[in-house]
């Protein structure tokens, strides 16, 4: 077997929104010559954990099988490696590596290392989040590319087992430098993409779920003109100061924006110049008014001429007013307005003191990520 060690710079920041002690995970990624284990072989193990001794440091190792007759001592190296760790990340590993793993330390007659440890399987908490990233595909590559990371490995890994088979009949060097390219680039870009736990944080918070170590702090509102003439309230945030966004995150809809970056970000909504509507709930008590267009309750509409009212409809119960408005984070009440009808957003008048109210501008913000990361990317 021929085993390497690399060194590789990680900051665990994001994986201690994972697991709260980094220095009990273990990150590993394997290779193999096909998806069944009972028909294929396991030929090389990568894996990395946090140097003890250094600040940011992981210490990547690779083991790689000379020979397919060489997988039972692979199996005992990696069982003999991650012994010392209650934690194992991976990415898509409970559907493949995990599994895999398990028979073939069954067909070899070994102790199963894997059995009573935590996983975090980085591609299962992703999978919820993919059209929030504005991700095509959630292999771990699309993954890297959001994030900007770009290999130098040319392979997939099913290219990669010719490859391998070819370095067993000739032992060649460079067939050996890109089965070990592969897997290095594989455990080193999942570190990186554990980074995406900030992301994955967000949303789970913005659902109202407690995070602990998360939360966002929202800054005081300003009021700006955009190119277009409208005028938009922005309200920045941060993050806490340990964490920030692995890669830039942009999303624009027809009521804002939004725009992550590093420690924080900004929503921007329009303040809307327009004429809404009110729609009464309980329509079949009053009356709509054509010539008005307007709906009145029955109590005043019995006092009109039968020609100039018609029994209102869902659709016709409303009152309507002209001026400027911001998107209600809130509950309806009397005051909120819509631009039409069952519109999924509902307004409120603006006024400056609303912009200046802290609280108000923090539900908004909440409010407009929740809303503006539920439709199609910007990046």
């Amino acid at each position: 077997m021929i085993t390497t060690e690399v060194t590789v710079q990680f900051d665990d920041a994001p994986l201690r929104l994972l697991c709260e002690e980094p220095e009990h995970a273990l990150y590993f990624d394997i290779e193999t010559t096909g998806f069944r284990a009972a028909s294929s072989h396991l030929y090389l193990i990568g894996a990395a954990w946090k140097d003890p001794e250094k600040k940011d440091t992981w210490i990547l190792r690779q083991i790689l099988s000379e020979y397919p007759q060489e997988e039972t001592a692979l199996l005992r190296a990696f069982a003999a490696l991650s012994g010392g760790f209650d934690t194992l990340v991976h990415y898509n590993g409970d559907r493949f590596d995990i599994p895999y793993l398990k028979e073939k330390y069954e067909g070899a007659g070994l102790p199963d290392p894997i059995l009573d440890k935590r996983s975090v399987d980085l591609y299962k908490l992703l999978r919820p989040f993919k059209a929030s990233l504005g991700l095509s595909g959630l292999k771990q590559r699309d993954v890297e590319e959001l994030l900007r990371l770009y290999r130098e490995d040319p392979y997939d890994g099913g290219q990669l087992i010719r490859v391998y088979r070819d370095f067993v009949k000739t032992g060649d060097a460079a067939l050996k430098k890109s089965l070990l390219l592969h897997n290095r680039e594989d455990v080193s870009g999942m570190l990186l993409c554990t980074g995406t736990a900030v992301f994955i944080r967000l949303f789970s918070y913005l659902e109202g779920k407690t995070e602990s170590g998360f939360c966002l702090h929202t800054q005081s509102a300003r009021i700006k003109e955009n190119g277009a003439g409208k005028t938009i309230l922005q309200i920045p945030f941060t993050l806490p100061p340990t964490l920030r966004f692995p890669a830039p995150l942009s999303r624009d809809d027809e009521i804002g924006s939004i725009r992550l970056k590093d420690q924080g970000g900004v929503v921007s909504v329009f303040i809307l110049e327009d004429t809404l509507y009110h729609y009464f709930p309980d329509w079949q008590n009053y009356y709509y008014l054509p010539a008005e267009d307007t709906a009145i309750h029955k109590s005043v509409a019995s006092f009109v001429d039968p020609k100039w009212r018609q029994k209102a409809t869902a659709q016709t119960c409303y009152t309507k007013r002209s001026g400027q408005y911001l998107p209600c984070p809130g509950a309806d009440t009397a005051e909120t307005m819509q631009r039409r009808w069952k519109d999924p957003v509902a307004w409120i008048p603006y006024s400056k003191a609303l912009a200046e109210d802290p609280d108000f501008c923090r539900q908004l913000a909440l409010w407009g990520l929740r809303y503006i990361l539920r439709h199609p990317a910007s990046m």
